[in-house]
């Protein structure tokens, strides 16, 4: 779902750190064919008015007349299959009533429990019901044309979404960012691609448009496809840090590729931190740590306080025994964190080897994560031991207790360790006898 979740981003502008979030989840669209309970309304940020929903099939008195004993067993039979998980009776029961009564609640949750039955020849039929009774809700489209895909109707899938998004052209980013959002998540095929490649030839100028496509071509592992998409998109937006970051996967399978990508997208793009920090990921994940290092330092000269640069550079150096850089990094980690006590735990390590043990003891007594405070506890006493002789590392050992069975164990073995270390053999057997 990466193409979505940055269609989304585009389109509303809403991040928290690189956690993008949208809630269009498609199974809320289906709830009501599984659940009994009023169907959710549109997105709030949509202008589309919904299909007034009701918790169940209701019959008023005016429909008295027209309740036959077969609309009743219809409606009986469809609530109790779908109690029973039987879906495909409780859709044909449902969509048997809906025809009958021309009812939108009944169309709408018809609609929505044939495609979620897989029954998606039904589903477009009715769901073009549905769109002539409530031509404005974005729902009611969204599923038809869904259907219609499912359904390998490409022309039907196709106007129904041209005429959505003609309904706002001065929405197109989000309209885009929703379609891909369920696109991407339930359809595939070429049916789907072929129907995203005609409407993003449409729209030549909407880069969202392109990142739908680009994610059905990667779905369908159709890569050149996806490839052409990202181009189109960095034609139109050079700087695109989410177009490049995904033309770095696209270009996998070819390193040397990737790294003239990046390469040249970052001498256009220097202030690019995410693509920077994405590539540098790339080149740690590909054993080339020499590379990683050097764009994580230039990131950090840019941006002083990248939290992940200043972890990852660290755990670098520490990796490569440089103790003295990895114990700076790990501090201006903690000034930019401070409450990172794993960061903390790592830097007491460092300062520990490079036996400055009065500032070890003091990093390690200030870790106050229930979750790190064992973990200290422990690095504590190895670090006395060393720094003050295995008889004050044992004494210290002596206070700490185990939370657990497992933590008790683990004292125990570091006891039985450190009698060793010191000599004293026949304590350490007898203390695991």
């Amino acid at each position: 779902m990466f193409f979505a979740s940055a269609l989304i981003n585009r389109s509303i502008r809403f991040k928290t750190g690189l956690r993008y979030f949208y809630l269009w989840p498609f199974i809320a669209l289906l709830s009501a064919c599984s659940t009994p309970g009023p169907a959710p309304s549109v997105d709030p940020a949509t202008d589309m008015a919904p299909v007034e929903q009701a918790a169940e099939p209701v019959i008023t008195m005016e429909q008295d007349e027209g309740l036959t004993a077969e609309l009743l067993y219809d409606l009986l039979v469809s609530n109790l299959a779908m109690q029973g998980g039987e879906l495909e009776i409780a859709s044909a029961a449902l969509i048997r009533a809906a025809r009958t009564t021309g009812d939108p609640v009944l169309i709408a949750r018809a609609v929505r429990m044939a495609v979620h039955s897989k029954n998606y020849v039904e589903a477009v039929e009715l769901g073009q019901r549905w769109i002539e009774i409530a031509p404005k809700d974005y729902q009611a489209r969204i599923i038809t044309a869904l259907a219609a895909v499912m359904d390998q109707q490409a022309t039907i899938a196709a106007d129904i979404l041209r005429s959505t998004l003609a309904q706002s052209p001065d929405r197109l980013g989000l309209r885009f960012g929703q379609l891909g959002e369920m696109f991407l998540q339930y359809a595939e095929g070429e049916t789907a691609q072929g129907v995203l490649t005609e409407l993003a030839n449409e729209y030549p100028d909407s880069p969202e448009a392109w990142l739908v496509l680009a994610g059905m071509a990667q779905k369908n592992k159709d890569l050149p496809g996806m490839n052409s998409a990202l181009d189109r998109i960095l034609s139109l937006e050079p700087g695109s840090e989410t177009a490049a970051g995904y033309k770095l996967l696209a270009l996998a399978e070819d390193p040397s590729a990737q790294t003239k990508f990046a390469s040249a997208f970052l001498k256009n793009n220097p202030d690019a931190s995410t693509f920077r920090m994405q590539y540098a990921r790339l080149l740690l994940r590909t054993e080339k740590e020499v590379l990683a290092l050097d764009q994580m330092l230039n990131l950090l000269r840019r941006d002083p306080k990248n939290s992940e640069a200043l972890s990852l550079v660290a755990l670098l150096y520490q990796a490569q025994q440089d103790y003295k850089k990895a114990s700076k990094y790990f501090t201006r980690k903690l000034k930019a964190t401070p409450d990172d006590d794993r960061s903390r735990l790592y830097l007491a390590n460092a300062l520990q080897e490079l036996e400055r043990y009065d500032e070890a003891k003091k990093v390690l007594s200030q870790v106050s994560d229930v979750d790190e405070i064992f973990a200290a506890g422990r690095q504590m006493s190895l670090l006395i031991e060393q720094a003050d002789g295995a008889e004050a590392g044992l004494a210290y050992l002596e206070t700490m207790q185990g939370k657990n069975e497992a933590q008790a164990v683990q004292l125990i073995i570091d006891r039985e360790l450190m009698l060793q270390r010191a000599g004293r053999v026949e304590e350490a057997y007898v203390l695991i006898s």
